[in-house]
């Protein structure tokens, strides 16, 4: 929870550096993915610039306990990094919710605010609602969970680089791949699975029964469970890697899904 009292001439100048940080769009769009990650969703992927139909990061919340995922919840974000003077007006919130089907959340996160027509807008629809957080709340959520704070608050650019510096160096020169991060739950280690982003089931042949991965850079073979959408036979890359340990205690993790070229490339990130 966030205690620290800031006042409104605080919180404008924090929302300002943040603006000002990022060059461009993307690079914003770049932040939310590990941002919305701390917050609870799952397998965020940043869309491609020329085929998102107006969507910038598509991610999951998963059902109930992650025993299934008949109650996932898929969200759709748009990202404006606008000069904090210039509100979100309308008519994006209406584009928005124009191209989220129907039993999705939507999520407009922008550095400047929202009109109140905009906010109006994004609570008539219940089958298809939409979350709005502007400047002031990202900031706040920012210092909640340490992303780019250090704290009295102060805006900490090297912070916000150390955080970003990975993602920018996964997508660059690999436009053209899939790039997804996905949690390994206390659930999945103690099952002994390694779950399957769904971007990544579409691209394996339906018909495949073992699935030839690279993961933390060495081959391994794994088998497929089509109707959980898992990989098994992974407890021993689990114990070398330290997800379980000596002891059969587990250490939740990140799996770094890729695809580059014809080869899935597994990375996990403790």
């Amino acid at each position: 929870m966030n205690v620290i009292d800031l006042n409104d001439k605080d919180y404008e100048e924090l929302i300002f550096k943040f603006y000002t940080y990022f060059k461009n769009a993307f690079d914003f769009e770049k932040f939310l993915k590990p941002f919305l990650t701390t917050n609870g969703l799952d397998e965020v992927t940043v869309t491609r610039r020329t085929r998102d139909g107006g969507i910038d990061l598509i991610g999951k919340r998963r059902g109930l306990g992650g025993f299934s995922n008949e109650d996932d919840v898929k969200y759709y974000v748009q990202a404006k990094r606008n000069n904090p003077k210039n509100k979100v007006d309308v008519k994006k919130i209406r584009e928005l919710r124009g191209v989220m089907p129907s039993g999705t959340k939507g999520l407009f996160i922008t550095t400047s605010d929202f009109t109140k027509n905009a906010k109006e807008e994004a609570l008539k629809d219940s089958f298809r609602p939409i979350i709005l957080i502007n400047g002031k709340r990202l900031i706040d959520n920012c210092i909640d969970n340490e992303l780019g704070m250090l704290y009295k608050p102060v805006f900490s650019k090297i912070s916000i680089d150390n955080l970003i510096s990975r993602e920018k160096e996964l997508t660059e020169n690999i436009s053209d791949s899939i790039h997804v991060e996905k949690l390994i739950s206390k659930n999945d280690i103690r099952a002994r699975i390694l779950p399957i982003p769904s971007v990544i089931l579409e691209t394996i042949p339906p018909k495949s029964n073992k699935l030839k991965v690279y993961i933390n850079k060495k081959e391994e073979i794994l088998n497929i469970n089509w109707e959980r959408k898992y990989l098994g036979g992974i407890t021993k890359i689990y114990r070398d890697n330290g997800i379980i340990t000596s002891e059969n205690s587990f250490s939740t993790c990140i799996s770094d899904w890729r695809i580059k070229g014809d080869k899935i490339i597994i990375e996990f990130l403790k």
